[in-house]
């Protein structure tokens, strides 16, 4: 399915009925799974839209996704449990939007190298990094929200 995570959440909500095709081309060894969605979708560092769906773990590719219409739409969809909320706000709040094209990329550039965008103390200044969809330069700064814990004593901190 050739789709944004965006034009899919406008368009399907969750408890949606979908195939999902583990490999492609179809293999005899993987067959289809039927499934309904559990999640809203969402992209990864990368770009790459996936959602998740009931019985299955991480993220689908949606282009490996096939809407269903034998019970379309579901009566009751299941709401998405609390860690999936927690992992896909995660993966937002990590990610950067570049201002030309709108494309998501991921703060941990460890698939193409230490761009340098996170320094876990954030003193280091905006960051000019190449966007890897339209290849445009922008610049990051990353702004770090510091937590403080009191007590009586030291022993109690330690």
């Amino acid at each position: 399915m050739k789709i944004t995570a965006a034009e899919f959440n406008e368009r399907y909500p969750i408890g949606t009925p979908v195939t999902y095709y583990p490999v492609l081309p179809v293999m005899d060894d993987f067959p289809p799974v039927k499934s309904w969605t559990r999640t809203p979708a969402w992209e990864l560092g990368h770009g790459a839209p996936v959602v998740s769906i009931e019985g299955k773990t991480g993220g689908m590719y949606l282009e490996h996704i096939e809407l269903r219409k034998d019970d379309f739409p579901r009566q009751e969809p299941r709401r998405f449990d609390a860690l999936d909320k927690i992992t896909a706000d995660r993966e937002a709040a990590e990610s950067i939007r570049c201002p030309h094209c709108g494309k998501t990329q991921s703060w941990d550039n460890s698939d193409r190298g230490d761009l340098g965008l996170v320094t876990y103390h954030g003193d280091d200044g905006p960051v000019e990094v190449e966007c890897e969809a339209c290849e445009k330069e922008f610049a990051v700064r990353e702004d770090v929200e510091r937590t403080y814990e009191a007590a009586r004593t030291v022993g109690e901190l330690e």
